[in-house]
């Protein structure tokens, strides 16, 4: 496994400098948004607009890299994603944030897209899952360490800004003196809701949950801890923490999952998630340690849910159609996502900043009810049938098609 993953040490590193400047733009930004007096409602109205963004970079990019290759691509999206980040510290305006907002989501996409068919073209099906998996542990690790940079200059300073974008431009380095072969460009996908709908309406439905759910806790959780009197350490432990119980608690959900009908440890692992949301609330203002161990325990439940329907489905398609169910996950899940910050974001302007993780449990109980009619009206799975479980995070089908592709050849 060594060997293997030493010969990808460069897209690695590429991969831990990017999105240590992600993660603390991402923090950043709702930081500073609050501090200059922005809404919760503007806050998240801002945050949306990336995956606006997003969601138009996954029909834009493959067709950009077949034009001009995966180093030219990697290079220009990299390029506009650190003038983004530059002009986040620069000019304070929810207009102009929310267009960078869209253009970085949509770069984001191209940047994953580059590595994650890198990955899949010059790794032997033997190696690959390994290579996945330090590569998915690399992206966690990466975003977590990355909510610790905003301590050195704090939020008002563009000097933290100018770091995001230090770091994401140093992701350039390892990318163009790479001596890797350039892949074959990436598959494109056809988004059939329809037939997705047919075959897993759990993993859809987990999907769009996980958008609406995720996505509010990823643009506003620092806000949340801010408007809770929490200062910016009290968001870097919170935030990390979520992030490492998504990261140390999905492997061992997966491995239970693998050995059941999935759809039922989908069904409790919401239930924890809305669970568990509570005590995040509880914990608020009353206990930094508290706090932290109830991100970890929320991260642990609620991160692996996405990846859990990704399995669900992949187990119910054929190889070839992959990639056309993984886009439409995609696409519901980024839709769920833009629309997530836009109602936590209102219930929090007014009602109070503590309806954040009340809405999320909402969310995830009822997709809890919807889970358990759905089992209560099917048959059980068969788990000879199922395939293995693997972790993913918010990139591109193209990971997914590359692991689990191989399971079905």
């Amino acid at each position: 496994m060594l060997k293997s993953v030493s010969a990808f040490a460069s897209l690695l590193f590429a991969t831990a400098s990017l999105l240590l400047g992600v993660g603390l733009l991402n923090t950043a930004l709702p930081l500073r948004a609050t501090a200059e007096g922005f809404s919760t409602q503007l806050t998240g109205a801002v945050q949306s607009s990336y995956y606006i963004g997003f969601i138009a970079g996954s029909w834009i990019m493959p067709g950009l890299i077949r034009r001009i290759g995966h180093i030219r691509t990697f290079s220009g999206v990299a390029a506009i994603t650190c003038v983004g980040a530059i002009l986040h510290g620069l000019f304070i305006d929810p207009i102009l944030w929310a267009v960078v907002r869209a253009v970085i989501g949509a770069c984001m996409v191209g940047l994953y897209v580059v590595l994650e068919s890198w990955l899949t073209g010059a790794s032997t099906p033997d190696s690959r899952g390994s290579v996945f998996a330090v590569y998915m542990t690399v992206n966690l690790l990466a975003i977590a360490a990355g909510q610790f940079l905003i301590m050195p200059y704090g939020i008002e300073n563009v000097a933290t800004f100018a770091i995001a974008a230090a770091l994401i431009a140093a992701a350039l380095v390892p990318i163009a003196f790479t001596r890797l072969a350039q892949p074959p460009v990436p598959p494109l996908g056809r988004i059939d809701l329809r037939r997705t709908w047919y075959v897993a309406p759990v993993a859809l439905g987990g999907a769009a949950a996980t958008g609406l759910a995720n996505g509010a806790f990823w643009l506003l959780g620092p806000a949340y801890v801010v408007l809770g009197g929490g200062d910016e350490f009290a968001v870097a432990v919170f935030m990390a923490a979520t992030i490492a119980g998504g990261a140390l608690l999905q492997l061992p959900v997966g491995y239970h999952s693998d050995r059941t009908d999935r759809r039922r440890v989908i069904g409790f692992m919401a239930f924890g998630s809305a669970l568990v949301g509570i005590a995040v609330e509880f914990a608020a203002g009353r206990s930094a340690l508290g706090l932290a161990v109830a991100g970890f325990l929320f991260g642990g439940f609620a991160f692996s849910i996405y990846s859990l329907c990704i399995a669900h489905a992949v187990d119910r398609v054929d190889t070839h159609e992959i990639v056309d169910t993984t886009q439409s996950l995609l696409l519901v899940h980024g839709v769920g996502a833009f629309f997530a910050p836009l109602f936590a974001g209102f219930l929090m302007e007014k009602l109070s900043h503590r309806s954040l993780f009340i809405y999320i449990a909402v969310v995830y109980v009822i997709f809890w009810a919807f889970v358990r009619r759905h089992i209560a009206g099917s048959r059980l799975t068969d788990e000879s049938q199922q395939g293995h479980f693997v972790p993913v995070t918010r990139t591109s089908s193209e990971a997914i098609q590359a692991i689990h592709g191989q399971e079905g050849t």
